[in-house]
């Protein structure tokens, strides 16, 4: 177990690194002189070098990766060339909004979507289970900005649990951050949690139909038993990699959900930077978001490997 969880560091490592230096090279590429852009057509040769001298813009583009790297490793990115100021001071200002934001969508995921995926794969055809998928494929199919925007009319406007554009700084009120996070989070969670489950369902169902229940419930083990003791187990599996998969597209779909409810994290930073081509806060909010999306996937992989004796046995 720990040689392949030391397999999976190392592969992450090799990933995000690899993400880094294309990221680094293709804004390298790019046909633009920040130094110009910042000070114009008009200014001298001397003030161009000395401006990018002080951005790290000299020198080919392979030593200033290793430069960049170097500064990454100690969270250094560089400094903005909108603010002025480091681009790690920039993000951290930004990232707790974006961090409770993908933290309280999961919870929800995990606390709705399993419980209500298990009572329904119990559930006889009846009306009320079609009911109940119609309003699942209706939520399912919705985009979370319009679900931000029916929750801020719902919520927001009728009956006015909070102002909707009226930002509540959490280094101000914390607790008010927090109430006002909940529309967002839910605008975020809420199709994935359709999505949770209907898969946990279809998997419950299609375990049941195995030899093995049938084996445990002539052992005398009851139905709830049986599911929590070996139906969960296997049918659970396919339905924590779609969680750690929404996470991942939770983070990138945050980016619209910012805009929707004026959240100042990185989805509006990002946006920002990219109107006024400040590509280190770029590079920086990109090898962030990517970094979050592998760091989730190996977790994916040593989360089956405990679950699964049978991933255990292979390693």
């Amino acid at each position: 177990m720990v040689k392949y969880i030391i397999k999976k560091l190392i592969i992450l490592i090799v990933t995000v690194l690899a993400v880094s230096f294309v990221i680094f090279m293709l804004f390298s590429i790019i046909p633009s002189d920040p130094a110009v852009n910042k000070l114009g057509i008009n200014a001298t040769e001397e003030s161009l070098a000395a401006l990018r001298l002080k951005y790290g813009l000299e020198g080919p583009a392979l030593v200033r990766y290793f430069r960049y790297i170097g500064g990454v490793c100690t969270l250094d990115f560089g400094k903005s060339y909108t603010y002025g100021m480091k681009v790690s001071q920039l993000i951290g200002e930004r990232i707790f909004i974006n961090i409770v934001l993908s933290l309280m969508s999961l919870i929800i995921v995990t606390v709705v979507s399993i419980p209500v995926g298990m009572l329904l794969a119990h559930v006889d055809k009846t009306k009320w289970e079609n009911f109940i998928e119609i309003n699942n494929q209706v939520v399912m199919s919705m985009p979370p900005f319009l679900l931000g925007i029916i929750l801020t009319f719902i919520f927001g406007i009728i009956f006015k649990f909070f102002s909707p554009g009226r930002y509540i700084a959490y280094n101000k009120d914390f607790w008010g951050f927090m109430g006002y996070m909940i529309c967002p989070a839910l605008a975020l969670s809420l199709p994935k949690c359709a999505m949770c489950i209907r898969l946990l369902r279809s998997s419950i169902l299609e375990e049941k139909k195995k030899d093995y229940v049938k084996v445990a419930l002539a052992k005398g083990n009851s139905n709830g038993r049986a599911l929590y003791k070996h139906i969960l187990v296997n049918a659970i599996m396919p339905t924590i990699t779609f969680i750690s998969m929404i996470l991942a597209d939770m983070i990138a779909q945050g980016i619209v959900v910012e805009q929707v409810f004026a959240l100042p994290g990185l989805g509006r930073c990002l946006l920002n930077a990219i109107s006024t081509r400040d590509y280190p806060v770029i590079e920086g909010i990109i090898l962030i978001i990517a970094t979050s999306i592998v760091v989730i996937g190996t977790l994916n992989d040593i989360i089956h490997a405990v679950i699964d004796p049978r991933i255990r046995e292979d390693l």
